[in-house]
């Protein structure tokens, strides 16, 4: 084995970039001239090779494979599939060399970003295209390598690195285990909720929906129709949609968000979810503008999104680790971009922020994943798994009674045929 003072520059790197609270990176493998990491939160592959004895391509190609020999394909299929960064550390290459570097690992299956860096921090990176990568991947795995080469963190010994290894291995077995959850088949309560809006619009179609009054008798939003005792509009609204492009747009954004909690979660919670934050949209705008006409699935479409940030913002074990800082920085920049959408004439921004509040604070409490199984943590106390089951099959029946008998009260009282 390779005395630890000429591994000195490999150890350095890797402690700076896998080192911390902070850290950009998991330490998956550490060998005696090569360490596997994976970049926070994509968990894409880092591999750091000692370069400084050069080598034919299809050798280094070779070593940088060695991950997949050695490591647990339940670690591996933890990795983000089709990319890789290699960094090359020591031996004086230039962009000449990288250019003559293969594109692709076929053994890993994935295309790859070179760097070649020197232990005194100089660096370069090769510039060619990706294939289906778009270049802010490159620029930034450049951006991460050439920080941790400009800074130094205090040498680790070699126990603490075997910890930080094992803690690497871990989180990423189990964001395998939450990216096969999300691999699941479409769930049904999605399947019915998308369903049921299709079906509704069928009806408005037939029944005029593009004249107010007609919407009004089919259960459209109005804070005049409640103050008048119509409060089955609260929830009839939220299946009711206004054209074939806001149902299609909400269609596809219930089958994105409510398919990935329901996975999570399971889909009586799901509804309980969109249940509650639809009613939460709906008396937000019953109370501030009770003259606002209002249908749409999107006050319950936001209250799942906001769920899925309340999950990831606990800091518990509801989501691994590298899916709650994932998701935070997904879930953050769709909404900013639905808030200015929600600005636009016609939009209700105050149904969308009542059901984003309740969502939220439906995520933060706790009670979404109280005494799920989830694959990634401890199994629940089966005797608290039992009675939230009972619990939530009680609320999942309410909230599809609640739902439908919203709607055939609003169609009752209507009579959008006549």
């Amino acid at each position: 084995m390779t005395p630890i003072s000429q591994r000195s520059s490999l150890l350095r790197l890797v402690d700076t970039l896998t080192l911390g609270e902070r850290a950009p990176a998991l330490l998956v493998q550490l060998e005696e001239d090569w360490a596997a990491l994976a970049l926070k939160p994509s968990a894409v592959l880092l591999v750091v090779l000692d370069a400084r004895v050069r080598q034919p391509w299809d050798v280094v190609a070779e070593r940088a494979a060695a991950v997949l020999r050695t490591e647990q394909p339940e670690v591996l299929d933890g990795l983000t599939p089709n990319v890789m960064a290699v960094v090359m550390l020591g031996g004086g290459l230039t962009l000449d060399d990288l250019a003559m570097a293969p594109v692709e690992i076929p053994q890993l299956q994935r295309f790859v970003h070179w760097i070649a860096a020197e232990p005194s921090g100089a660096m370069i990176s090769d510039a060619r295209d990706i294939p289906k990568v778009p270049r802010a991947f490159s620029k930034s795995v450049d951006q991460i390598v050439a920080a941790a080469l400009a800074r130094r963190v205090e040498g680790a010994s070699g126990e603490a690195r075997a910890v930080v290894e094992r803690f690497g291995e871990a989180e990423l077995a189990n964001e395998t285990r939450f990216r096969g959850a999300l691999g699941a088949r479409m769930r049904p309560y999605t399947i019915g909720l998308i369903g049921v809006c299709v079906a509704m619009f069928v009806l408005e179609t037939t029944f005029g929906y593009r004249h107010t009054g007609a919407l009004l008798r089919m259960g459209a939003l109005s804070g005049r129709y409640v103050l008048d005792g119509h409060y089955e509009v609260l929830l009839s609204y939220a299946l009711l949609h206004g054209s074939i492009l806001h149902l299609l747009m909400n269609g596809m954004a219930l089958n994105a968000i409510g398919t990935l909690l329901e996975n999570v979660i399971g889909g009586r919670r799901m509804l309980f979810v969109f249940t509650l934050s639809s009613l939460g949209g709906s008396l937000a705008v019953a109370a501030v503008k009770p003259d606002q006409l209002v249908v749409g699935a999107s006050g319950g479409i936001f209250g799942l999104i906001t769920a899925l940030l309340g999950l990831a913002l606990r800091g518990k074990d509801d989501l691994p680790a590298l899916a709650r800082a994932r998701i935070q920085r997904s879930i953050w920049s769709t909404l900013l971009i639905n808030l200015f959408i929600s600005l636009l004439p016609g939009v209700s921004l105050l149904g969308h922020a009542g059901g984003a509040l309740v969502g939220l604070l439906l995520g933060l409490s706790g009670i979404l994943t109280a005494g799920v199984n989830l694959p990634w943590r401890a199994p629940p106390e089966p005797a608290r798994a039992a009675r939230m089951d009972r619990l939530f099959r009680v609320i999942g029946a309410a909230c599809i009674a609640a739902l439908g008998l919203s709607v055939g009260i609003a169609w009752w009282r209507g009579h959008p045929w006549g």
